[in-house]
């Protein structure tokens, strides 16, 4: 039977050219998985079972609290503390396989990892072999393969950096043969870029026009907008007439001031007309605008579907949308893509859709409702957090110190309400926070049943 069955996957790896093993074998090669914690101050590793692996002796870092997945093998880590730290790469046995040497590390991810170093950032191999250097900064490559580069070219007259901008593929070339003053990343095959304004190193310029690039680094949408968004589900928002007074993420990105706002296809053309105040991107045939300082919904024609009578407006996804009744933001409700109110005049409300449901709360009473409108487990003196993976947090209204607990689908309460943090489960633990009496905070992981796998003897 065995070599049978040797012989059937030889020939499988023939006609596919894939290599396929047993369920089994796979698990077996599968590396195990690594949770960190933190004691005094230092990090350390255990597994699933709660067992200690790599003792706390690490440098804490942004990192800190990264699970060492089964699809890694090396997680980044600091020797000493803030802009004196430098980073390198640890195994599974917390031996430094890449030695600390960079002003910072991120994490590798199909096989490469971009660090930073004197002469700016650069991707190294799993070897730590360098493999794309040369630039100032770089973002991560996207769905499209290609990551932004930025190089620094001089400064202005207050000292401000001057940037500029390109796209290079893992390989390390440039895209296109034209610098620009900003970039945004590709999007259904284009990218909007800016010529001809005033960078700096967040890529959002002042002045110049802003038109797109494909990728094969041709203008395929001449450069004629004050800002252009990326295209999402073949339409991008752009802007004429405004003016662009700020720049970076500190005070505004770079997004124009006045003018009108209209929507593009992919071939450059309009097809609505520029005449909004402010908009977002088409999803299921829809878009928020804004007219008069409010926010309605429109078609792909421009029409308002549901008057701009709201002061906010954010797309959930199912065609819905979360609206703010007043000024202050103190009363939501949920609006359809049709302009039907399914649910309103709620106190606190989820950011979107989780596992299918939204959690609200309102008066004294937490529910969470489907994308028609339906309450479920609706409950007085109870607040809810997201479903995720079928489990969510809930907290009593009475109590000051907001403790939370873990609840199932069915509104089952897996633990009492004891952590004052739940964090979301990887692999599944969640890293929790368990207060006590003292004011003293102790971390913990526990099961999606709710037991607590290990607990620190040390409080943060």
């Amino acid at each position: 039977m065995r070599v049978k069955r040797y012989t059937q996957l030889i020939i499988l790896i023939l006609l596919c050219s894939a290599f396929v093993v047993s369920n089994a074998v796979f698990a077996a090669s599968k590396p195990e998985l690594l949770f960190p914690f933190v004691q005094n101050d230092k990090v350390g590793y255990i597994n699933k079972n709660g067992k200690i692996i790599i003792p706390a002796k690490f440098d804490t870092s942004k990192y800190s609290y990264e699970v060492l997945a089964p699809e890694s093998n090396l997680i980044p880590q600091p020797i000493g503390k803030y802009e004196d730290a430098k980073w390198g790469y640890i195994d599974r046995t917390g031996k430094f396989v890449i030695q600390p040497q960079y002003d910072y590390a991120s994490k590798f991810e199909n096989g490469v990892a971009k660090v930073g170093t004197a002469r700016g950032e650069a991707w190294i191999n799993e070897a730590g072999d360098t493999v794309i250097s040369g630039h100032y900064a770089m973002t991560d490559f996207g769905a499209e393969g290609y990551a932004i580069a930025a190089d620094l070219v001089g400064y202005d007259e207050k000292g401000n950096e001057i940037h500029t901008f390109n796209f290079i593929d893992r390989n390390g070339e440039n895209l296109s043969d034209r610098l620009f003053a900003g970039v945004l990343g590709f999007s259904e095959g284009l990218a909007a870029v800016n010529i001809g304004g005033k960078s700096n190193i967040w890529g959002f310029p002042s002045g110049g026009k802003w038109g797109y690039l494909d990728t094969k680094g041709q203008m395929a949408i001449e450069a004629k907008f004050e800002f252009a968004f990326s295209f999402v589900n073949g339409l991008a928002g752009f802007n004429v007439g405004g003016k662009t007074t700020t720049q970076g993420p500190v005070g505004g990105i770079g997004i124009p001031e006045g003018g009108k706002w209209g929507y593009i296809d992919k071939s450059g053309a309009v097809v609505i007309k520029p005449q909004f105040q402010d908009i977002g991107s088409f999803s299921d045939g829809v878009a928020p605008a804004m007219l008069k300082d409010k926010w309605g919904i429109i078609d792909t024609k421009g029409k308002f579907v549901a008057k701009p009578v709201y002061w906010r407006m954010d797309p959930i996804g199912n065609g819905l949308f979360i609206v703010a009744n007043d000024a202050d933001y103190s009363s939501y409700g949920v609006l359809s893509k049709t302009g039907k109110i399914i649910g309103n005049h709620f106190t606190e409300i989820g950011s979107k859709f989780s596992d299918g449901l939204l959690h609200v709360f309102w008066g004294d009473t937490g529910a969470f409702m489907d994308p028609n409108g339906k309450m479920i487990l609706k409950r007085k003196g109870v607040r809810y957090g997201d479903f995720r993976n079928g489990l969510s947090t809930y907290s009593y209204t009475s109590d000051k110190k907001h403790l939370r607990g873990l609840m199932d689908r069915q509104g089952t309460y897996l633990t009492k309400p004891i952590f004052s943090n739940i964090n979301d489960f990887y692999y599944g633990l969640a890293l929790v926070s368990i207060p006590d009496a003292k004011g003293n905070s102790y971390d913990a992981y526990i099961d999606a049943k709710g037991k607590i796998v290990w607990k620190s003897k040390i409080p943060r």
